[in-house]
């Protein structure tokens, strides 16, 4: 018995899923185009073949090197990873939220490790308005 085939091809499309804009939607790429300047840069995302770096969900930045953590990091903490915070020292939880007992007040100074923290806190954040 012979079947017969109506030659159409379907699509499922989960409707709740976020719509990609086409820049960002990851295209079957040549090998040719893996070893361009944004492929060597780009981190935490794919390259389009125009040359754009299009981030993984919690990444930001020109080469999705910048994480972001939501709710922001508390009280000097750093956003080293999506939605992963390091905390200074005397703080913890998801947020760097929670003080830890025995506490020094704001006025006393900081070990090195603080200042280096705070540092790099600074830094992430003014880096992330050069674009």
């Amino acid at each position: 018995m012979a079947q017969s085939h109506s030659g159409k091809l379907y699509k499922l499309v989960d409707p709740k899923r976020p719509q990609v804009p086409k820049e960002c939607q990851r295209p079957l790429e040549p090998p040719e185009l893996l070893m361009t300047a944004c492929s060597r840069h780009c981190k935490n995302g794919h390259c389009t073949p125009t040359g754009k770096c299009c981030c993984s969900p919690g990444w930001a930045g020109p080469f999705c090197r910048i994480a972001k953590c939501e709710p922001a990091c508390r009280h000097g903490g750093v956003c080293m990873e999506p939605d992963t915070c390091l905390c200074k020292s005397g703080y913890s939880g998801a947020q760097c939220e929670t003080a830890e007992r025995g506490m020094p007040s704001d006025q006393e100074k900081d070990g090195i490790l603080d200042h280096i923290i705070d540092m790099t806190s600074y830094l992430l954040d003014l880096t992330s308005y050069i674009v």
